[in-house]
């Protein structure tokens, strides 16, 4: 399984009302605050790299993984 598909997975586990996507390998989550900490922990415990999370507006989050 690809780690976009991987990521995907987890991000509906955890927050199921969020919509994400993938885009030039970032993860854009449409979301509230709170949803976006759930899942930036979750995916660093899956992950094990550092993760950018920069607010977009309107909800929209990005998702960088260095």
């Amino acid at each position: 399984m690809g780690m976009e598909k991987v990521v995907l997975a987890k991000v509906e586990k955890v927050a199921p009302n969020a919509m994400a996507y993938f885009c030039n390998g970032t993860l854009f989550v449409l979301g509230v605050p709170r949803e976006m900490t759930k899942i930036e922990t979750a995916l660093l415990k899956i992950l094990n790299c550092g993760i950018i999370v920069t607010p977009q507006g309107n909800n929209e989050y990005s998702f960088d993984f260095v």
